[in-house]
């Protein structure tokens, strides 16, 4: 099988720029509020071993979701981008597999 790579150059127009830019902050912001949902439900859990800490990805977006709806979020108004929670569910997950020898 032979793989082939193509190399493609965007010119997109003021306004798709505009569309781009603040696409890609709200994938960053979405990541690092997932993270911070973990980080917090690990602290936790410190404390009270009942607490569920959203791993997978189906409980992050689900976590996520119930965060946007709460009133820490504020005005926040954000949809859960699949490739944010994905690219952290990724990263725990290496995470996780470093912390015992595994590879994923």
């Amino acid at each position: 099988m032979r793989h082939t790579t193509f190399r493609f150059a965007l010119d997109p127009t003021p306004v798709q720029a505009a569309m781009l830019v603040r696409h890609a902050g709200a994938s960053r912001f979405a990541f690092n509020q997932c993270h911070r949902l973990v980080t917090y439900a690990l602290t936790a859990k410190r404390t009270d071993p009942h607490v569920m800490v959203p791993w997978s990805g189906f409980d992050l977006i689900n976590a996520y979701n119930a965060w946007k709806g709460s009133e820490a979020a504020g005005r926040v108004f954000s949809v859960a981008r699949d490739g944010a929670t994905i690219k952290k569910v990724t990263g725990l997950a290496s995470l996780a597999a470093s912390r015992i020898g595994a590879s994923i």
